[in-house]
């Protein structure tokens, strides 16, 4: 790993990651549609989890979503990133070898419904079976060969949401922005694309997430309120995994910029509030189920002091986010706590 960190570090030249990141989205050819980039890396990122997330991107026009998922696939590591449409058997094949800290993508989407006598995908859990139907004995039966392993998954049209939606995500991608009138030409034309070099770099800053991510993330003893807060409202609590998943993700992306003296300083790597907000500003901007995330707000006052003042750059907008807190905090205190 070491050969690999100087060269890293020197290319995050912000104290923000994702300062960098929407830089190099814009130069893979994404001005303009950098935060959708956002989404998929950062989705892409949680394969190093025991429990990656998933992502369905509904799209407005067609080939929206290989655009995008292709693009942010420029900046993983050659061999993480599997394309498995459904009637290549090769590409199958290929991925079962080595499923595992994967970033799948269904360009024909996954889900039982409405697709009788095709080749299908099916996902729970981490598990991914690819359903063929077959002829015997003059009738169609199915045949599934299925796989198990921690992998993110970028799907074009998951419908199952029945069988298992807890670790999924939803975003509907806008149309692509114009690429004629004069407008247009301020604001692309001054793009560079992505060096060699730089790309390089971008490929072993997964070493990096990987490296971080298998340390594992603690969660503050207040994560139960997180819970808590979910958990009021049914339909939120089915995205409960989702959310605690990003807020893991978020801290771990967050962490880039650190040098190992700085997290070792920390005693690890921890998530804080910071981390939850900014994992929460990414989802209310770019996903479906931003309406079900508890309110950062609520929490802060919560778990912070009065006077405490916390602040950070919204990892979409670029925009800094501040939160003080000016009423008199509710006494918390953690639901495992006996008496």
């Amino acid at each position: 790993m070491k050969h690999a960190t100087t060269p890293v570090f020197d290319m995050l030249h912000s104290l923000d990651f994702f300062t960098d990141l929407r830089t190099a989205l814009g130069r893979v050819g994404l001005a303009g549609e950098e935060g959708f980039g956002v989404g998929v890396y950062f989705v892409a990122a949680s394969r190093f989890f025991q429990n990656p997330l998933r992502i369905c991107i509904q799209e407005q026009t067609d080939g929206g979503a290989n655009y995008v998922v292709r693009r942010v696939a420029k900046l993983l590591q050659p061999g993480s990133f599997v394309e498995l449409p459904s009637d290549s058997v090769e590409a199958w094949n290929g991925f079962t070898k080595k499923p595992a800290q994967k970033v799948v993508y269904l360009p024909d989407g996954d889900g039982a419904c409405g697709r009788e006598n095709s080749i299908r995908f099916e996902l729970a859990q981490n598990q991914i079976s690819r359903v063929v139907p077959v002829t015997r004995d003059g009738r169609v039966v199915e045949k599934g060969e299925e796989v198990e392993a921690a992998f993110a998954c970028i799907s074009t049209d998951h419908r199952d949401w029945r069988r298992d939606s807890s670790r999924w995500l939803t975003m509907l991608l806008d149309k692509p922005p114009q690429q004629n009138g004069p407008k247009a030409k301020a604001f692309f034309g001054h793009a560079n694309p992505l060096s060699e070099e730089r790309t390089v770099h971008w490929h072993g800053l997964q070493d990096l997430i990987q490296e971080r991510a298998q340390r594992g993330i603690v969660l503050p003893e207040w994560a139960d309120l997180v819970v808590e807060e979910t958990c009021k409202d049914e339909r939120a609590a089915r995205h409960l995994s989702a959310f605690l998943q990003a807020w893991k993700t978020m801290c771990l992306l967050r962490s880039l910029p650190l040098k190992e003296k700085e997290i070792a300083q920390r005693g690890g790597l921890h998530a804080d509030f910071t981390d939850f907000a900014a994992a929460g500003s990414l989802i209310r901007k770019l996903f479906r189920e931003s309406r079900r995330f508890p309110s950062t707000r609520n929490l802060f006052n919560k778990v912070s002091a009065v006077g405490e003042d916390v602040g950070f750059i919204h990892p979409v907008t670029g925009k800094g986010i501040r939160f003080r807190h000016r009423s008199k905090p509710v006494r918390w205190r953690s639901v495992f706590e006996r008496d």
